[in-house]
């Protein structure tokens, strides 16, 4: 960061990526968070998103947001089936040991591992289904589209985990899904992933670009 910003006093415009580390604040990096440069945020674009309502004990309104899928699969073909679900923690391979996934769904908190290798994991070990709950309020808000290594994948809010995680503890271990719809999303935003300020020790509002 002292490098960029001496250049800068020197006539040279600094243009640095913020990182991809957020959602968090706090979260960039150097040389991102020199006080003089113009620090650049990822943006999201608009993008087709397929939801489901699922239901699971006496919960009956959990926003199920499409993250992942098989090329041979369909979100809508879910509609009007029930699967057990499994809690392995965050995912992690060891995560999942002696728990019998075959034929069931993953729940899997966000956070240490990606995304990928966490429906990967689930894949191998015979899931049909992942739930991705997150660990801040609101949307995880990626897509990481079709691949033979997914499984129909969701994201959940940080409250409906909350709610599903609780009904599993009261026994009631069986999701149903209905109510497929597809919207799309607004786009043009700071990308969920993107790192983002205030910068430490000076607390500059960074990026200033997306």
């Amino acid at each position: 960061s002292t490098a960029i910003n001496y250049a800068v006093l020197n006539g040279v415009t600094a243009v640095v990526a913020a990182g991809n580390e957020g959602p968090g604040a706090y979260s960039l990096g150097s040389p991102g968070s020199a006080a003089l440069a113009l620090s650049v945020g990822a943006s999201d674009v608009p993008i087709q998103e397929s939801t489901l309502n699922g239901k699971i004990g006496s919960e009956s309104s959990i926003e199920l947001v499409g993250m992942a899928r098989h090329y041979d699969e369909q979100f809508k073909n879910l509609v009007g089936k029930s699967y057990e679900i499994v809690d392995v923690g965050l995912g992690y391979a060891s995560d999942f040991a002696d728990k019998d996934l075959n034929g069931k769904i993953a729940l899997i908190n966000r956070g240490d591992i990606s995304f990928d290798e966490k429906i990967m994991n689930a894949k191998e070990k015979g899931a049909v289904g992942v739930l991705i709950t997150n660990n801040i309020d609101g949307q995880i808000g990626v897509n990481l589209g079709e691949s033979v290594n997914y499984v129909q994948s969701f994201s959940l809010t940080k409250n409906d985990g909350e709610k599903v995680r609780s009904m599993l503890a009261a026994g009631k271990n069986t999701i149903s899904f209905s109510n497929y719809s597809e919207k799309q999303t607004e786009g043009d935003h700071l990308a969920d992933f993107s790192s983002r300020g205030p910068a430490r020790q000076t607390f500059d509002m960074k990026p200033e670009i997306t």
